[in-house]
């Protein structure tokens, strides 16, 4: 029984995802390339708080990097997902550097065809930036260098 209800959820889920993407998205901006973009939306949902940039979405996607970064501004305006920046001091290396996506509902993760596993950390680090979105606090995230031996 409890198989059945997930099912459900899992598909009410999917169904919300794609409405938005449906109306929010698509319609909203006349997208004409709706396959590309919900491939787009969908590579963020199983690549929460991993790095980014135009150009390697416009390779994976087959669409320009003027494209991607269109796309990304209608999804980002959707609420769907936002992105942070890597912490530099100087604003060319920020500008410069990939962001990490942001996924505002966790949940949406569990509509995706694939399985997130292995992934519990970027799992914590999105819900982190997720909370600090909704309050409002602004940060940027960094990598932590290893030690020389």
């Amino acid at each position: 029984m409890l198989e059945k209800n997930d099912n459900i959820k899992r598909e009410r889920l999917k169904t919300y995802f794609e409405s938005i993407l449906l109306k929010d998205v698509i319609l909203k901006n006349n997208v004409r390339s709706a396959d590309k973009i919900k491939d787009m939306a969908y590579y963020f949902l199983t690549n929460v708080a991993s790095e980014y940039n135009y150009n390697r979405l416009a390779k994976i996607l087959d669409i320009s990097t003027l494209t991607a970064e269109s796309y990304f501004s209608f999804i980002n305006d959707s609420f769907l997902v936002d992105s942070v920046s890597i912490f530099s001091y100087k604003v060319k290396e920020q500008l410069q550097y990939p962001r990490k996506i942001i996924l505002y509902r966790q949940r949406y993760q569990e509509c995706s065809l694939f399985q997130v596993q292995g992934k519990l950390g970027q799992i914590y680090e999105n819900t982190v930036f997720a909370e600090l979105k909704r309050k409002r606090k602004r940060f940027i995230t960094g990598k932590i260098r290893a030690a020389k031996k």
